[in-house]
């Protein structure tokens, strides 16, 4: 992990969360929207997020006797060396904003597909200075961070990770397979999470008391 997303810290309150989208919706260029969506309901590497194109969406079907049809990313996998590939399931919410954003840019390539002029000829997405940017304004401009506060597109990732385990039914173990990292301590680190969160590989019951040293 670079150094500067080492002091990065996931967003912890909810609220906040909800505040940072509701700006981005009133105010925000779609696509910082969609990407401030698929970041935060997928918890993928800013890079692979920020590179993806419409071909790496694909569609399954599920089920035996009641037939759904499941949604995903197709996306690079760093530690699966036979499987060069894996499968980024998408929630509703995603779904939704990825479905708009396709039939107001029915041309793109890129996902986040860049307007800038020097890449009409060449197509190519918004560069991650660009987003950070975008969603670092945001986040100032409703107060949930300062102009000071570390800040970087890896909040999102880390956002995603911190409420799943702390809110739901991810143990952090069942984490740290899922961003594909080493250990259980580079987990909790990463992550920042609070004193009593279950490491092992069953999920926690939802009433069980965790510390949160905040």
């Amino acid at each position: 992990m670079k150094s500067s997303e080492s002091n990065v810290k996931p967003l912890k309150n909810v609220m906040d969360l909800r505040r940072w989208e509701k700006i981005l919706e009133e105010n925000g260029p779609e696509k910082i929207r969609v990407y401030f969506r698929l970041g935060l309901d997928t918890g993928m590497q800013p890079a692979i997020l920020q590179q993806l194109k419409w071909t790496d969406l694909k569609t399954e079907e599920q089920g035996e006797q009641l037939r759904q049809t499941a949604i995903y990313f197709e996306v690079p996998s760093r530690v699966e060396w036979h499987k060069p590939f894996r499968k980024i399931y998408l929630p509703p919410d995603s779904i939704k904003v990825l479905d708009e954003l396709r039939r107001h840019n029915p041309n793109d390539i890129y996902i986040f597909q860049t307007r800038s002029r020097h890449a009409l000829k060449n197509p190519r997405p918004l560069t991650i200075q660009r987003i950070t940017l975008e969603l670092k304004q945001a986040a100032i401009n409703c107060g949930i961070i300062s102009p000071a506060d570390p800040f970087g597109v890896i909040t999102l990732r880390k956002s995603f990770g911190y409420h799943h385990i702390v809110h739901g039914n991810w143990t952090v173990h069942e984490m740290m397979r899922y961003l594909e990292q080493r250990s259980l301590k580079i987990t909790s680190q990463y992550l920042d999470l609070p004193v009593g969160v279950p490491l092992g590989c069953t999920p926690r019951n939802r009433g069980q008391k965790i510390k949160t040293g905040n």
